[in-house]
């Protein structure tokens, strides 16, 4: 499991790390290329989780609110980048 555990750990650190390096982007390119990377991270994040659900490593009952967590997350950081390609 520790490979899992390393993979999801990392993917949701470049999640937060990337959403404050946007916010002190210089420009709106810089903040959409940093947002694309919440993106990329966020659906890497889902993938593990529902990797982890299906391989029942946890009980579905535990990791289902992650996986819709995860999902409102790409969904809200979907529309800022589309949002923010329309300024």
């Amino acid at each position: 499991n520790i490979p899992i555990i390393q993979q999801i750990s990392s993917s949701l650190t470049s999640m937060g790390a990337n959403d404050q390096e946007a916010d002190a982007a210089n420009s709106n390119k810089d903040f959409i290329s940093k947002y694309t990377i919440v993106k990329k991270e966020t659906k890497e994040t889902k993938y593990w989780l529902t990797f982890i659900r299906d391989t029942e490593m946890i009980e579905r009952s535990v990791i289902d609110p992650y996986i819709k967590e995860s999902q409102e997350i790409l969904l809200i950081v979907s529309k800022i980048i589309l949002n923010s390609k329309h300024l």
